[in-house]
């Protein structure tokens, strides 16, 4: 390939990211002394990963937007891979963290206090974004701004359901505006998982939850559910997570970290990418499937997922991954500098590399400025309810009773 689609040029600017994040500026984004206890950092530190892994997918796609204005995946195997990849592993997080917690609580939790925590933690982010697209849009409609709004307050409310609403259309048919909320599909599947945990919750109060998520697993791949495109592999890839959540719990001697079980985890992922076109697929959700569960069993990459600047961008990581549409539209804009950059493989990296360290600094001002004050928000609200029924004066735990707190695994307890 050309050097617009060589691979070390992405891997220095994460690198260049990540010790960015590691500087006194960014101490901001620390957790507060003791909250981050039952966290695992492993993930924290993969979040950012994953999260950079989609943005230079995009950014890949957006040079040849800018060239010839049609989106189409790159010609590049790699970074084509690079958003399946993420949003895969992304998946396989949300199933094991909350499969984990169904699991050490037998099943037994608030659901009332589960859903607000998510309502808060997902939707003032989404909300801000859905901000700009609308105003994005409306400023550029022709009639006027009066017109636009009369005509666009239908689609835009299916746009503000935060992911509820699947596949809204482009507000007032703006295609070139969709890049800005591109990524937003994912949350669709996010809350349809949240929702099945209604339904699935029984399962964590047994002891052969694991067996049964494996069978479930095997039908997934190989029926697909009769389900069209690759919704089955969706599944599939919670299933993992979930299934993830259960083998660290019942196996907890396989924890473990060094420099072969990064060797091993880093080669479940290369062989993902050499024998598969996407992660959507069987082979990349066994072998994503396997290189999670050794992440998940605290194996660091050699301690790059444990290093600072990676676990402090990784709480920025939800912004990283719904901003990183709007820096990259705003710096490759082709009245911009994006048709500038798109004629030169050097002038591509150099505006590469300052869009990325644009996304690091905003990314960290939104988890600051919305997505921290929003979680805030929510607890002060559930401790509003707990005081409300005459429980203690602090947010209540996800816990129905109060029972006895499950022993951690050693090393890194789960999240």
């Amino acid at each position: 390939m050309d050097g617009f689609y060589a691979i070390w040029p992405s891997l220095a600017l994460v690198a260049f990211a990540v010790c960015v994040a590691s500087t006194r500026p960014f101490r901001a984004l620390d957790p507060a002394p003791g909250a981050s206890s039952g966290r695992d950092v492993n993930l924290d530190g993969l979040r950012t990963f994953l999260a950079l892994a989609v943005f230079m997918h995009h950014m890949s796609i957006r040079r040849a937007a800018v060239l010839t204005g049609v989106v189409a995946l790159p010609p590049s195997h790699f970074y084509a891979y690079l958003g399946s990849f993420g949003v895969s592993v992304f998946f396989m997080i949300t199933g094991y963290l909350f499969w984990g917690k169904l699991l050490d609580r037998k099943g037994k939790i608030s659901w009332i206090d589960l859903y607000v925590h998510r309502f808060f933690r997902i939707v003032p982010l989404y909300w801000a974004l859905m901000a700009i697209y609308i105003t994005v849009v409306l400023t550029r409609a022709d009639g006027g701004l009066a017109s636009a709004i009369a005509s666009a307050w239908a689609g835009a409310l299916k746009w503000l359901a935060f992911g509820a609403y699947p596949g809204p259309p482009p507000l007032l048919g703006d295609t070139r505006a969709m890049p800005l909320v591109g990524m937003t599909w994912t949350l669709t599947y996010e809350w349809g998982f949240y929702a099945s945990l209604l339904v699935t919750a029984f399962l964590a109060r047994t002891r052969w939850s694991g067996p049964v998520l494996a069978v479930a697993i095997a039908l997934t791949l190989c029926t697909k559910l009769g389900l069209s495109g690759p919704v089955s592999y969706f599944i599939s890839l919670f299933l993992c997570g979930m299934l993830t959540a259960w083998m660290a719990r019942a196996f907890p001697r396989w924890r473990g970290d060094g420099y072969v079980r990064s060797i091993i985890a880093i080669g479940f992922v290369i062989a993902a990418v050499c024998l598969s076109d996407t992660a959507y697929s069987g082979v990349g959700v066994l072998l994503l499937g396997l290189f999670f569960l050794l992440i998940a069993s605290g194996t660091s990459l050699f301690g790059l997922l444990r290093c600072t600047g990676a676990m402090r961008l990784g709480h920025a990581s939800y912004s990283i991954y719904l901003l990183h549409g709007v820096v990259l539209c705003s710096f490759f804009a082709p009245s911009l500098l994006g048709g500038w950059a798109a004629g030169s493989v050097i002038r591509y990296w150099c505006l590469g590399a300052v869009t990325t360290m644009a996304l690091v600094v905003i990314a960290s001002l939104s988890y600051l400025g919305i997505e921290r004050p929003g979680i805030a928000l929510g607890r002060r609200l559930l401790g509003r309810r707990t005081d409300d029924t005459g429980m203690h004066g602090h947010a209540p735990s996800l816990v129905r009773t109060r029972p006895r707190p499950p022993i951690p695994p050693p090393e890194t307890p789960p999240a």
